[in-house]
Parts: C-alpha cells; structure tokens; sequence
C-alpha cells in the first residue's frame, strides 16, 4: 500500500477509535421529557450509506483508491486531524455534560467559550470534517460527493433535533446564543 493510504488509515482508525470509545462510555443518561435517540441512528445510517454507498456504487473505487495519493488527496489529512483534536477539545470542554445522547440534565449550564464561543455545535463540525477528509481521499467523482453530502444530511438532521432540546430548556437564554453563533461553520452556517 502506498503511503498516503496508509497515512489515512492511521488518521481515520484514530478517529473511528475516538467515536467508538464515546459511544461506548458517554452514553449519559438523560431525564426522559428531553431524551431523543433516535436520530442518533438516523445518523449512523447516513454516515454509513455515504461511506460504503461511496464505495461500493461508483465503478472502479478500489483501483482509484489505490492509485498514488496527490496534493489534493494530502488534503484529507488536516481535514481528519481537525476533526480528532476539535471533537476532542469540544468533549473536554462539555465535561460531565457531554453524552453521545440528546438531552439536558436539571441544573446544567450552557457552555459559550472557546469553541462555542464561535459555533455551537463543534463536535458535530468535527465529524462534518472527519467525514470530508475521507471523501476527500476516495478521489471519485461520485463517492466523493456521495460521502460528503449523506454525512452532512445525517449531521445536520441531528443538530436541528439538538436545537429544538436546547431552545426547549435553555429558552431566551438559547435563542440570544443562536443570534450571535452560527450552526456548524464559522462565520458561514
């Protein structure tokens, strides 16, 4: 295998171990007149139809995979790396109120500084990013946008969920954050 494969299977395993491991161990439990789960497998079913749908429909993936990484394909690294160390800093930062589960527990606060300060939901940009590094490197003409635009889909249905909990707890409080943050890209969406 070529380096920049390999490069990507290194970057791309870190993460996938990172999600899995939050998965498996933040499940936080929350009160039930808030909990949402479903759209966690929403999610996950898009993620996984833009992946493999990315690589199994377009003809001729695997041998365009294998071919000898570009300058463009390099890109996909810092787009992986910016997803492990901002879904890592957005985790650390949230603290005992991060949970791969929707919700809000009685008593907690909202978080507005350092990453939220800009976007309020910086973990989800972190797999938006995670996700763009890999259809980045497919290097395809249709997986690439396939990967791209189902991740997002999937992203964006659970971030508006997130907002609807939030807004419903939070109140005023949540809707004067909304007016001075943007969703998942700073300065843009």
């Amino acid at each position: 295998m070529i380096t920049g494969q390999i490069l990507f299977l290194i970057f791309t395993g870190v993460w996938l171990v990172f999600e899995l491991y939050l998965h498996l161990f933040y499940n936080r439990k929350v009160t039930s007149s808030n909990k949402e789960k479903i759209t966690k497998y929403i999610m996950l079913a898009f993620f996984v139809a833009g992946t493999l749908g990315g690589r199994k429909l377009p003809p001729n993936f695997h041998d365009n995979f294998l071919k000898p990484f570009t300058f463009h394909r390099y890109l996909c690294l810092p787009f992986l790396a910016a997803a492990i160390v901002i879904r890592l800093g957005s985790v650390l930062q949230l603290g005992k109120s991060f949970s791969v589960n929707l919700g809000v527990q009685p008593g907690q606060e909202l978080i507005t500084t350092s990453f939220y300060k800009y976007i309020r939901h910086p973990g989800y940009l972190s797999l938006f990013l995670g996700f763009c590094g890999i259809g980045i490197a497919f290097n395809h003409i249709f997986a690439t946008p396939i990967c791209i635009i189902l991740s997002f889909t999937g992203i964006y249905i659970r971030v508006r969920e997130e907002e609807n909990i939030l807004l419903n707890h939070f109140g005023a409080l949540y809707r004067e954050y909304k007016k001075r943050t943007k969703m998942l890209i700073p300065f843009v969406v």
